[in-house]
């Protein structure tokens, strides 16, 4: 099975936080999912519909803002200057307004578009996690392969 962060693996941040063009980003998107066995990972909500059609499974962890804002800051600092692992080459960890805007206003701009497709979507089956507790049972449970 091949596991795919999109960053490195389908990357839409090319060096330097340049973005891939939305078309290009979905094209390379298509091709994963035209394999056998893949897992993706990320949130690119414009081509969560494609994805969902592809699918089998999607797990979508819908934490609460004031962790998630918590963890943005923490990564942020734990890898300032650097380049975290799942990041294409040349993306040092950042943040900025606009995406500490982003992930706090999430739950109000995002999420329900996200919730919609998931509810959309007729062939997948959909786990919604709300807390790392959570987390951790689903991976307690999960029958190892």
């Amino acid at each position: 099975m091949e596991i795919t962060n999109c960053p490195s693996g389908c990357p839409f941040w090319n060096p330097g936080w340049v973005p891939t063009p939305k078309q290009a980003f979905r094209e390379k998107i298509q091709t994963k999912l035209e394999g056998n066995e893949w897992i993706i990972d990320g949130n690119f909500d414009s081509t969560l519909a494609l994805r969902a059609k592809y699918a089998d499974l999607i797990i979508f962890l819908d934490f609460p803002r004031l962790l998630c804002t918590y963890r943005v800051f923490k990564r942020a600092w734990e890898y300032r200057g650097k380049t975290r692992p799942d990041m294409g080459a040349g993306c040092e960890e950042k943040i900025d307004l606009e995406f500490a805007l982003w992930v706090w206003r999430f739950p109000k701009d995002v999420r329900p578009g996200i919730l919609k497709v998931l509810r959309e979507a007729s062939n997948v089956d959909i786990c919604i996690l709300r807390n790392p507790v959570e987390v951790k049972a689903f991976i307690d449970t999960a029958p190892s392969r």
